[in-house]
């Protein structure tokens, strides 16, 4: 291998290498004498991508959604326990209404430690793990798992992030997380990242849900679906892939799930700007980056994929100190998210 990317580098690039690791690997390595690197187990439709040098942003503008993911109602059941840990509500309901639908009984904790007072008293087989959140973030509360398990007591931890940067996988693991999805994700790549770690289950019949909720504020069982958030190329306020595939989960009483779920988004998104605006009139770039990143995944969580990746440069101005980038970026944002809003609007009379 050494010697092929030896005679690869003193030629010009004629042929393609695509590394296949596992997560651990993925996040040690960072070997940049790959043109890509894949982890284990690796789907047909990222197989392609590599090989023909495609982004996964032009893939799916080109070829639409995945071919190789069996369809929504299709996908095999799950049986098992699951600890979602979310701060924010919205992300909640999603993860909460696919991981349901998928056949898995959930619970459900809004910071590290409340996920640690739950663990101490009850049983997982899997924990969805978000990375950023007040009181005790997913890192701390990750370690002090780790920590507590005894011999033969491991349970699967599965990092929620943003960040799907080998140094992000590496921070994940260094806590002591198994797996990485990034977020927003599509039911698809829930089923295909819960199945590692759960077994399926052996009938094909339904079984019953119980959902129990620690946090006070914190909705009923709801669904949700959304795409990658980086910027769409088309001039679409709204991923309708994203749409139909909340159309297409269980209503949630006289609602479907994208009324639901869109509810949620308007009333949630008026304080995410408000918090955005006070950080920005105060100065306070840490506050503004926390506020950014909490709306950005709610608008991926919608199809705002335009207003996601805004989100995201708003995120990274303010982490970087850049508020004059910021307060002219956001100006930008209100203007979309405005239209956003409308045709959110929009689509919701039209499920009524």
């Amino acid at each position: 291998m050494k010697q092929l990317q030896t005679e690869q580098r003193a030629r010009p690039r004629a042929v393609r290498l695509v590394s296949f690791v596992s997560l651990s690997l993925t996040s040690a390595t960072g070997d940049s004498s790959f043109d890509e690197e894949l982890t284990k187990p690796v789907r047909l439709a990222d197989l392609h991508r590599a090989l023909s040098g495609q982004t996964r942003q032009d893939s799916e503008v080109n070829n639409g959604p995945d071919v190789s993911a069996p369809p929504t109602r299709d996908l095999p059941r799950l049986t098992g326990r699951v600890l979602v840990v979310e701060d924010q509500p919205l992300n909640r309901e999603v993860a909460i209404g696919m991981l349901t639908s998928l056949g898995l009984e959930v619970e459900i904790a809004s910071d590290g430690q409340e996920a640690l007072d739950t663990l101490a008293t009850e049983r997982f087989d899997l924990i969805l793990m978000d990375c950023e959140m007040p009181v005790m973030d997913g890192f701390s509360a990750t370690a002090a798992i780790r920590r507590n398990e005894s011999a033969g007591s491991h349970i699967p931890i599965v990092a929620l992030t943003a960040d799907a940067t080998s140094t992000g996988r590496k921070a994940c693991l260094a806590a002591g997380m198994d797996d990485h999805l990034a977020k927003p994700f599509s039911r698809q790549a829930l089923h295909a990242t819960v199945t590692r770690w759960l077994t399926k289950e052996p009938q094909a019949a339904p079984r019953p849900l119980s959902l129990r909720v620690h946090s006070a504020d914190a909705p009923a069982p709801a669904t949700g679906a959304s795409s990658a958030e980086t910027p769409a190329k088309s001039e679409l306020l709204l991923d309708h892939r994203t749409l139909d595939a909340l159309r297409a989960l269980p209503r949630k009483g006289p609602k479907d799930m994208l009324s639901h779920i869109a509810e949620r988004y308007l009333s949630d998104s008026q304080q995410l700007v408000a918090a955005i605006e006070r950080s920005l009139d105060a100065g306070e770039a840490a506050d503004l980056a926390r506020a950014a990143h909490a709306w950005r995944s709610y608008n991926g969580n919608v199809g705002a994929l335009s207003l996601a990746g805004l989100c995201r440069e708003l995120e990274d101005n303010a982490r970087h100190g850049n508020l004059a980038e910021a307060r002219e970026l956001y100006v930008r944002i209100r203007v979309l998210h405005e239209r956003v809003r409308d045709e959110l609007q929009c689509e919701m009379r039209r499920s009524a």
